[in-house]
């Protein structure tokens, strides 16, 4: 696979961070050239997580997330072992970038004629901000996951990966339109998964985060959608 991203810098941050991912034992794509413009990498298989999911039942769509969040949270520990977040910036980071996040609810009520709800914004902006930060992919959504032949999944994309909390790539990953709509089986996969991610907080905390982030992230991807 060719790819030329959007600055230089992006390219090489993908480079190192694919190298030493795969070092550390990650399901990422090798590295097989770069030229300082153009990154031709590993072809990993074109069964895209989100296509798998499409026409799936409950049973299969939940061993396909189940073995998504297994390769994410080795991803992440592969990561921490070679401490690969010293290398890369942290996301959302800035006060204003989290208060863009909660004051996107009123832009998105505008456009659908419906008054956002009265939301605690400094609150919320507050509950965003991350502490302890670690590395995360960022943009882990079901279009840059791959489903192997042995039903591992891979991951690819990673010029936007950095460090912030790690739950946010669950939010990634269950916010996005591929994902099908079963609380049942989410709820399954976050009793057995969440241990893995939480870091520093309590299980607790971490669902009133997840809760908190990940519906002003659906809200804000609802707005790119319909706009």
């Amino acid at each position: 696979i060719a790819s030329q991203r959007t600055t230089p810098g992006r390219a090489r941050l993908e480079v190192r961070v694919l190298e030493e991912l795969g070092t550390g034992g990650a399901l990422v794509p090798k590295v097989l050239a770069f030229d300082g413009r153009f990154l031709f990498q590993e072809d990993l298989g074109d069964m895209r997580l989100s296509k798998a999911l499409k026409n799936v039942g409950r049973v299969e769509g939940e061993r396909l997330l189940d073995a998504t969040l297994i390769s994410l949270s080795a991803t992440h520990q592969a990561a921490k072992k070679i401490g690969l977040e010293r290398h890369v910036v942290t996301l959302g980071e800035r006060a204003d970038w989290r208060r863009s996040l909660v004051t996107h609810t009123q832009e998105l009520g505008r456009f659908l004629g419906s008054p956002s709800p009265d939301l605690a914004t400094d609150k919320l902006v507050e509950r965003l901000c991350v502490s302890r930060p670690y590395f995360i992919k960022w943009d882990s959504r079901p279009p840059n996951a791959v489903v192997l032949g042995d039903g591992r999944v891979g991951w690819f994309d990673w010029e936007h990966c950095g460090r912030r909390n790690r739950l946010d790539d669950l939010v990634w990953l269950f916010g996005d339109q591929t994902v099908p709509e079963w609380p049942d089986v989410e709820e399954k996969l976050l009793k057995r998964h969440l241990p893995a991610f939480l870091d520093d907080m309590s299980a607790d905390d971490a669902r009133d985060y997840l809760a908190v982030y990940g519906t002003l992230h659906m809200w804000m991807r609802l707005g790119k959608i319909v706009n």
